[in-house]
């Protein structure tokens, strides 16, 4: 199976098991805590917004994150990760700048790295609720910031290269 194709496989997964958390545990997590769940907040969160969302959740808000989102945010970083790089490698041979291209591969790692840094966090808030220590909870913001930051960077290094080669294959068709 080429990169092309990898990546559709890999980009469709990652779709499917996205779709399912927003319109699933993360859209109840919200309803229930009336705020945004900690891994959908991409500026991070302070010690006392962090704790306010888990006491805003309850019992039943706390077990609901912990054995319906985290599974799934166990699997979506890395179908995320595989579909940014699959998609860059298939740019690849046709991309004038493959430092850009090495860049991207390589802030996708980073961003599915902290995706799983944070989904440790929370969980570990989730399970020693009432009391998550103020530095796991400053750490796991940061592993938020870190990995919108990566992950915004991952894209926008596949954007630019799928842009390349899309005008790159046109010019060729139109030369010929």
């Amino acid at each position: 199976m080429t990169h092309g194709k990898q990546a559709l496989a890999f980009g469709a997964a990652a779709t499917i098991v996205y779709v399912a958390m927003i319109f699933g545990p993360l859209a109840r997590l919200t309803e229930i805590a009336g705020a945004p769940p900690l891994d959908m907040r991409p500026m991070g969160y302070t010690v006392a917004e962090a704790r306010l969302f888990l006491e805003n959740l309850g019992a039943q808000g706390r077990s609901l994150y912990l054995w319906r989102q985290i599974p799934l945010d166990l699997i979506y970083p890395a179908l995320l990760v595989l579909t940014l790089t699959q998609t860059l490698a298939w740019t690849r041979s046709h991309f004038p700048w493959p430092r850009l291209v090495t860049l991207g591969s390589l802030c996708a790692i980073v961003a599915g790295a902290a995706d799983y840094l944070e989904n440790m966090g929370i969980v570990t808030m989730l399970v020693t609720w009432p009391d998550p220590g103020t530095s796991l909870v400053v750490a796991t913001s940061a592993a938020s910031v870190t990995k919108s930051i990566a992950t915004t960077c991952a894209v926008s290094a596949m954007v630019v290269c799928l842009i390349v080669r899309l005008l790159a294959r046109n010019r060729s068709k139109v030369a010929v």
